[in-house]
């Protein structure tokens, strides 16, 4: 039941963002349309001005009214092309009542036709590289998001084996462990049906506290860009949060951790004070020393942190150094949480990067339409065959599992699953497609025929493997799982489970040959 609210409640958020997504691209297609529209207008108009003779230019060395067309064709594509040429072509006989061309004129069909040609050409040439760049974009957004959360990781991981000599002395756990606990009390919380904006904000302030030193603090929400009421956590006794503040106003907009010493804060505070004192006389004392935005790898602002007091020793680049990197590793976290949970409570024991990154190669897929696939490597303890001896067939098993774990490569996500019958290697291949797919699967049976003397999809291993569709991610890793015979790890609690596909045919197929 819980399970079952929590999808009802993501169905909700998730049916916000679309209608918020389709207005904003109505208003583009409206805009679109209406410059389609106009510009071929426009320029009739101002070439009715300076060259009344012959608006059009059909009697000139060029036809310089088919550039309106063409560089809507180039900007917006064949059909809005052929919507500007539409137009050119209303206009043709609209202009002599209007009093923009001399008077009724033979229709030139010669200059019309080469017109939508070109018209044509221009229109499908950007098409076809608009659809790339899509791609491209989508590519790159998604390795963007992987760098920034290594870059983070690889940081605090650094920081953290520096600094354990000095804590461990002192404090029961190492910063790591700390982050850890703080990720899975995070997850918990957001696993919830009723799941506050920012969990387990407390006890990331209580962290800073510890970490940076940290004395008076609050954690707010932001919500499509708006602030929540009251805080979400706080540490001391702060007051009232002040939106209008400078300090909080260059974090926000800048994305950035901003402190009291700023250049950027010192440029806007001056312009601030400026006309502060043109207005009143007087200006009043700056209440934060450090507003820290809460953004995730993904972009996504999901609040701030507004720091009142912190030991005097702590304000040094190296501590706000590592209070951005904490900063940015719990927006992470909570990005992580929302987006893993459902597939979490249907395959509990799923690992917390596999989870996140088969949830963003899903929405990869469909909003971009790239490719990527899950690959199952299964390696059976029992031999199908009776006559062979099951100690050397387990032996067997074992080195083709341990060798295979060697395999993917640096960008792609492995899970190891372990079950008394047999071993499967789960591994996503982000952004790869069909022959992406074969590539791998051809270098995994290289290897292991030169090294162990067999194949693939034989007695001693067998290859599943699916292109992640537009489905539900949590379905369809349920689906990798029963294909494997694993099914002790899927939750046989009642679930709700949404598709964005529901059509058999958007699994991938099973097996290598199939791929191919």
């Amino acid at each position: 039941m819980i399970v079952s609210a929590f999808e009802a409640w993501r169905q909700r958020q998730r049916g916000a963002v679309v209608r918020q997504t389709r207005h904003r691209s109505r208003a583009r297609l409206a805009w679109a349309v209406a410059e389609s529209m106009g510009l071929p207008a426009l320029f009739i108009g101002v070439s009715a001005l300076l060259h009344p003779v012959d608006p059009f230019w059909v009697l000139s060395r060029f036809p310089w009214a088919w550039l309106a067309p063409l560089i809507v064709a180039l900007r917006y594509g064949f059909v809005l092309g052929t919507t500007s040429t539409v137009t050119l072509l209303l206009l043709w006989f609209a202009a002599p009542g209007w009093g923009l061309a001399p008077g009724p004129q033979p229709f030139p069909r010669e200059y019309f036709l080469g017109g939508l040609i070109a018209v044509l050409i221009a229109g499908e040439f950007a098409d076809v590289w608009n659809l790339r760049l899509r791609g491209t974009s989508g590519a790159a957004r998604y390795l963007e998001e992987r760098l920034t959360a290594l870059t983070r990781n690889h940081f605090l991981l650094r920081l953290s084996h520096e600094r354990i000599e000095h804590e461990l002395l002192t404090r029961p756990s190492t910063l790591r462990e700390t982050l850890l606990n703080l990720r899975t009390i995070t997850q918990a919380a957001a696993a919830t049906p009723d799941a506050p904006p920012l969990p387990g904000g407390k006890e990331f302030l209580q962290l800073l506290a510890q970490s940076c030193q940290i004395e008076v603090a609050s954690l707010h929400a932001i919500e499509r860009g708006v602030f929540k009421g009251q805080p979400v956590a706080t540490l001391g006794q702060p007051r009232k949060l002040e939106t209008r503040n400078a300090m909080l106003n260059e974090a926000l907009s800048t994305g950035e951790l901003v402190h009291l010493l700023s250049a950027e804060y010192e440029a806007a505070e001056q312009a601030a004070s400026g006309q502060a004192v043109m207005s009143s006389g007087v200006t009043d004392q700056e209440p934060y020393l450090v507003c820290a935005p809460l953004t995730a790898a993904n972009g996504e602002r999901i609040g701030v942190l507004a720091v009142e007091r912190m030991s005097f020793v702590a304000l040094n680049q190296d501590v706000l150094r590592l209070l951005s990197v904490l900063v940015g590793y719990y927006a992470d976290g909570v990005a992580a949480a929302s987006a893993i949970a459902p597939v979490r409570a249907v395959v509990p024991d799923c690992p917390d990067d596999f989870a996140l990154e088969l949830t963003r190669l899903t929405n990869v897929r469909a909003e971009i339409g790239l490719d990527s696939a899950l690959v199952a490597l299964e390696f059976p303890h029992e031999s199908r065959d009776d006559a062979v001896d099951h100690t050397a067939e387990n032996l067997r098993a074992a080195d083709l599992y341990e060798r295979a774990q060697r395999l993917p490569r640096q960008i792609d996500i492995v899970w190891g699953v372990h079950s008394p019958e047999r071993d499967v290697l789960l591994i996503l291949l982000p952004l790869a497609r069909r022959a992406g797919v074969e590539g791998f699967l051809a270098r995994v049976e290289s290897i292991f025929h030169v090294q162990f003397g067999i194949g693939l999809d034989s007695q001693y291993a067998t290859t599943h493997t699916a292109l992640l569709s537009e489905a539900d991610p949590a379905w369809q890793l349920r689906d990798m799982l029963i294909r494997c015979r694993l099914t002790t790890f899927i939750s046989h609690e009642p679930m709700t489970i949404t598709t964005r596909d529901a059509s058999p045919s958007s699994s991938s197929p099973s097996s290598k040959a199939d791929v191919a």
